[in-house]
Formats: structure tokens, C-alpha cells, sequence
């Protein structure tokens, strides 16, 4: 199952269900932050809304069609960043999926959005730490049995080209492999 295309696509209504059973297990209700059982009609009226959000987005991974998990953004306009959270399929654990399904859920979101990143674990968390941190977050802080990580995005700027530039932009068009009109 690892070596098997991994497909991203956006959550849609007929994922109600789905999630919900998800959401209900019992260790990811011990790895939420919200550990109460929701009922069907509470999960609905919350999947209803985040899929309505613009301020969430919610994606699924599918490999041969199965369903293996979700992968929530939260946009926090006001601190320019979006909360990331993963739950997986109980049924689609330990097959060594969740790396390549978070890191691939990140690099669909940031095609369209350009902002640092957030992940709140609970301290027990092992696993989910372990794929955050392959997903390149740092830690930040541990406050009240929650690691706060973060991954930051590089952003590219530009500037206008000057004298103190000859000597690299030189070097640059003698390092070319194509020859090519300037």
C-alpha cells in the first residue's frame, strides 16, 4: 500500500459519513482536542458548515478508491496562518500512508494559498508528531501537553537589478547549459 498513488481532492457531502466514523474512534477522539462522542446530527451541521467555510478547507486522500483520511486548514486571517490537522481512516493505520498524505495535502493547499503553517498535537501524540515533523514543522513551544509546531513559507521576492550585481548574474550566464538569446 505505500508505494500506491495517494490522490487529493476536496472533501464533498458524500464524505459526511465517512469522516464521521472517523471522527468517533476511539483513539482519534483520545488524540482530539474535543474528546466527547458527537452525534450524527452535531457532525453534520459541522461538516455542512466547513464545507461552506472559506476560511477551512477540507481534503480526502484516496488510494484505489479507499478513502485513508482528512486533512483540515483552518485560515486564521488575522495571524496570517491556517491551523493543520489530519485525522486518518482507523482501517487505513500503520500502512506507512500518513506522511506522503499530509505532505502532498500541504503542497495542494499552498498551489492557492501562501501563509505559514500551524499544528497543535497533544504531547502523547507520537505518531502524529512523527509525521508533522517529516512534513518539515518545527517545534515552536509546548504549552499544557500540546506541541505547537510551525512551518513557515519561503517567500521569493524580487529586486531591481544594479551594479552590485554584475559579478553574479556574470557567473550565472557562464554556468548556462543552453545557449540561449539574451
Amino acid at each position: 500500500m505505500q508505494d500506491k498513488e495517494i490522490k487529493i481532492r476536496l472533501a464533498n457531502s458524500e464524505d459526511r459519513d465517512s469522516i464521521f466514523n472517523w471522527r468517533i474512534d476511539k483513539l482519534s477522539r483520545e488524540m482530539s482536542f474535543d474528546s466527547s462522542v458527537l452525534t450524527l446530527e452535531e457532525h453534520s451541521n459541522w461538516f455542512n458548515e466547513a464545507l461552506k467555510s472559506k476560511h477551512r478547507k477540507l481534503y480526502i486522500g484516496e488510494v484505489n478508491f479507499i478513502k485513508i483520511g482528512i486533512c483540515r486548514f483552518d485560515f486564521n486571517y488575522k495571524e496570517s496562518y491556517a491551523e493543520v490537522s489530519i485525522n486518518t481512516n482507523p482501517e487505513m493505520r500503520s500502512l506507512g500512508l500518513g506522511k506522503r498524505f499530509l505532505f502532498q495535502c500541504i503542497e495542494y493547499y499552498l498551489k492557492s494559498n501562501n501563509h505559514e503553517l500551524l499544528a497543535k498535537i497533544k504531547i502523547q501524540n507520537k505518531a502524529s508528531l512523527k509525521i508533522f515533523e517529516y512534513a518539515g514543522f518545527k517545534k515552536d513551544v509546548v504549552r499544557n501537553n500540546i506541541i505547537f509546531l510551525r512551518k513557515p513559507i519561503e517567500k521569493i521576492t524580487f529586486k531591481k537589478v544594479d551594479a552590485n550585481d554584475i559579478d553574479i548574474l556574470f557567473k550565472l550566464l557562464n554556468q548556462r547549459k543552453y545557449s540561449i538569446s539574451h
